[in-house]
């Protein structure tokens, strides 16, 4: 067909992207380098740079906080995470290992951890990059790319908010102690990102394509297809990384889908088929689940093997595992509905609003420390976002509202529940991004139209006006590195875990006490442990390191619940029936049927794991003469962590190996169990009544009474000093309940330990005596704690005074 050439011709508006250099800007930039270079350098730099930083910060082993044992052992091992199995975690952590074969295991999977969070980073720096340098794709805001350039602006605003915006992200202390450590968090990250990243590009080829056929009469170009579909791929493998990523699927659908209906006019079934098929692909990665719960033994009852979590085998279980039922009392609560004479039953948030306005200012507070003047810059970056681009910046809006607003009813606390808020995190930052290049080029577009109205005859106010320009943009810069360098002076020390090697040392201290056990028994052992920081980092030494392979671990929800509902000492009676057990944390009905007894203090120096023996009383004490003096020497570290307090009357003396935990600035381990040494004199001359006795094949011995100590916060006001040290007692004290351990609530409570003191039957009063005794050391932060003691002849007593032992110095350095 002919064209009538006399006819109008359409114009066709002209795109300035970073790869094109227009001669005004080449005016502009003689000395510059090319945009090109920097869209290309900026992002690689940022990344390693951050990369750098988070490997100088990481421990060289495993670390307490998160799952982080259970994680490396499961991927190093091939086995079954925590719901929802983190199945990509596990094959990806388990090839890098493989293929990184220096260092200990532990700290490939933490280097694996910084490699992700610094991926993330400079695709986020890429991204914003791209959105920055490409004109608006919204129709009702006018293409600013050739105003840009004809105003003289140059492009450092860009590079600026771009490299300001991550680095801000890369320190924020919720991203940055999650990429010090082997967690699932940097990777959902890096996940997030390449999502963000993926549906840009669809949407920046989509416009592209409009453009092009809007200004011809001929449309073969068409949008690149194979970004959608590399988006369906990485959202099925990102549900796989943390379900987290399933928050952004409605603000995908409606950017990449709905957004760009007129792209789907033609094949619409076949390419949202497409679409379906490759998201499947990746979410297929799941039958990992089932494939590897058939090669572990069929479980005890509701008691699973390690690193076979819930067994997923079948369809019921496998579906569970990765919705995460387990966890689901913490998010919803079931509620019935009567409805026309039928109940139905419809599962509501758990949280009311009273409770999550305390956390939404507890939440603020954190956000306002880490990002400091820029947090202010997130509304004003969301708003510059919705005017340059409707669809980009609404669909920042959902994912930002449905993350936000889902998991702030999640019934943990706010240290717990920032982890599930990257979704968030990671808009925000965008937001920033947009919020600092809108105020550096708006700065930049105004000095440069003070330098074009300037008289072109004067030198001299033509050099003023340029030195302002260079003035602005220098002032920016360092402003801009001094609010990064403040942050990461006040997250990097807090979530650095460099030389952090407690998690580890516990670990093998278990190891190998119940190795000995085990050795001189020769039957099967058995290690209690109440809290997941422990039972994790010794499950590490087991199928990491191969300690103690032959020691079972009971663990897990179902077995928290038939403890507490059977009750431990039956529980105990059937372990030591089969077997030997061990004790990692102080339990008063075990103890009460089986007294613990201490290892070896070569084996286990800190006392943190001890044996649960067949005798009838705990092992009595020794008088103080028969102790030579040089063999309680104390340590370097005891003596920085220990105060020696003289007593009135029967206390003498307490001490005990306690040395400073560090994990960050609100995480301690969940055991602080230790070997107590008591000094006291021999208080009374007669045993309590009815008294068991002791075997006969032992040293004959009497049950005098108990010792009680008390943990507080100091200022411990509701007991009334009756004397020098020596309190009345009060009704506040609290049993702490052993089995709730892991449960703790999250305010400063008084917890009292009430331990039976054994000696021997020809003892003298007011002889000088020396018992070791397990102590409960159970803390709720970082700080100092007063320990309280007395000596009773009755639990029931209320008329001994409390006598101030020691202060516990706990600290995270």
């Amino acid at each position: 067909m002919n064209r009538d050439h006399n006819a109008p011709q359409r114009v066709t508006p002209q795109r300035v992207t970073p790869h094109q250099i227009t001669p005004q800007r080449k005016a502009n930039r003689k000395h510059d380098l090319t945009p090109d270079f920097w869209l290309r350098i900026l992002p690689f730099a940022t990344a390693f740079f951050e990369f750098l930083l988070y490997a100088f910060n990481l421990s060289s082993t495993v670390t307490y906080g998160g799952d982080s044992g259970e994680l490396i052992a499961a991927s190093y091992r091939l086995g079954i995470a925590h719901p929802t199995g983190y199945v990509l975690y596990a094959l990806l952590g388990r090839t890098f290992a493989s293929l990184l074969p220096i260092g200990e295991v532990a700290w490939r999977y933490n280097l694996f951890s910084a490699l992700c969070g610094a991926l993330c980073i400079g695709v986020l720096t890429r991204l914003m990059l791209e959105i920055f340098t490409r004109p608006s794709h919204t129709h009702r805001v006018l293409d600013v790319g050739d105003n840009t350039q004809k105003s003289g602006v140059s492009d450092w605003p860009i590079y600026f908010a771009a490299c300001a915006a991550s680095t801000l992200l890369a320190g924020f202390y919720f991203f940055f102690s999650q990429c010090v450590l082997a967690e699932v968090y940097s990777l959902n990250a890096l996940m997030l990102s390449l999502l963000l990243w993926c549906a840009w590009k669809w949407h920046d080829s989509f416009a592209t394509w409009r453009i092009a056929t809007s200004s011809t009469r001929s449309s073969e170009k068409s949008p690149d297809w194979r970004w959608l579909w590399t988006l369906g791929l990485l959202f099925g493998l990102s549900l796989n990384a943390h379900m987290s990523c399933a928050f952004a699927l409605p603000a995908l659908i409606l950017w990449c889908v709905w957004h760009h209906r007129g792209a789907f006019r033609k094949c619409a079934w076949s390419r949202l088929s497409m679409l379906i098929f490759w998201t499947l692909c990746g979410f297929a990665l799941t039958i990992y689940l089932p494939l590897r719960a058939s090669l572990f033994p069929t479980p005890n009852g509701d008691l699973w093997w390690p690193l076979d979590w819930t067994h997923p085998t079948d369809f019921a279980p496998w579906y569970a595992h990765l919705r995460a039922k387990q966890y689901e009392f913490l998010f919803l609560q079931p509620t019935n509905i009567e409805l026309f004479g039928h109940t139905t039953t419809v599962k509501w948030f758990v949280q009311p609003f009273s409770a999550i306005a305390p956390k939404l200012s507890s939440l603020f507070g954190l956000l306002l420390v880490q990002w400091l003047w820029c947090l202010f810059l997130v509304p004003f970056g969301a708003f510059v976002a919705w005017k340059r681009d409707r669809a980009l910046g609404g669909a920042l809006l959902w994912i930002f509202v449905v993350n936000f607003a889902v998991q702030i009813n999640y019934n943990v606390g706010v240290g717990e529940l920032a982890n599930f808020l990257f979704p968030a995190y990671l808009v925000m930052t965008l937001w920033i991004g947009f919020g600092l290049h809108a105020l550096l080029w708006n700065l930049q577009h105004w000095g440069a139209r003070r330098e074009a109205s300037a008289n072109t005859t004067s030198s001299t106010r033509s050099v003023q006006n340029t030195l302002w320009s260079w003035r602005v943009r220098t002032i920016s810069l360092l402003i801009l590195i001094a609010t990064c360098a403040m942050q990461l002076l006040f997250s990097v020390p807090a979530a650095s875990t460099r030389g952090n090697v407690a998690a580890r040392e516990a670990a093998l201290e278990r190891a190998a006490a119940t190795e000995q056990l085990h050795s001189q028994t020769r039957r099967k052992v058995q290690l209690w442990m109440s809290s997941d920081d422990a039972t994790w980092s010794f499950w590490y030494a087991q199928f990491v390191q191969n300690r103690a392979r032959g020691v079972e671990t009971p663990w897990g929800t179902n077995w928290r619940v038939k403890l507490a509902k059977d009750g431990a000492s039956s529980f105990a009676t059937q372990a030591m029936n089969r077997g030997e057990l061990a004790m990692s944390y102080y339990q008063s009905d075990v103890d009460a049927r089986f007294p613990l007894v201490p290892f070896d203090e070569n084996i286990a120096p800190s006392g943190i794991v001890w044996r649960a023996s067949r005798r009838k009383l705990p092992l009595p004490a020794i008088p103080l003469p028969a102790i030579p003096l040089s063999s309680r020497a104390l340590s370097n570290d005891e003596k920085s962590n220990i105060e020696y307090s003289m007593f009135d009357k029967n206390l003498l003396r307490v001490a005990f190996p306690l040395k400073s935990m560090r994990n960050g600035t609100a995480h301690l381990k969940r055991e602080n169990m230790t070997r107590m040494t008591l000094d006291f004199r021999a208080p009374w001359t007669t045993p309590i009544p009815n008294s068991p006795m002791e075997n006969a094949d032992a040293p004959p011995s009497i049950h005098v009474g108990f010792v009680q100590i008390l943990t507080a916060r100091p200022g411990f006001a509701v007991l009334p000093q009756i004397g020098k040290n020596v309190y009345a007692p009060s009704l506040a004290p609290q049993k702490l309940s052993p089995i709730s351990l892991a449960r703790r609530p999250r305010t400063p409570q008084v917890y009292l330990q009430t331990l039976r003191l054994v000696v021997p039957q020809n003892v003298k009063q007011s002889q000088n005596l020396r018992a070791v005794l397990p102590m409960q050391i159970d803390v709720d932060g970082i700080g100092e704690y007063e320990v309280w003691l007395r000596l009773v002849r009755n639990r029931s007593d209320k008329t001994t005074p409390w006598q101030r032992a020691t202060r516990i110095n706990i600290t995270a350095s």
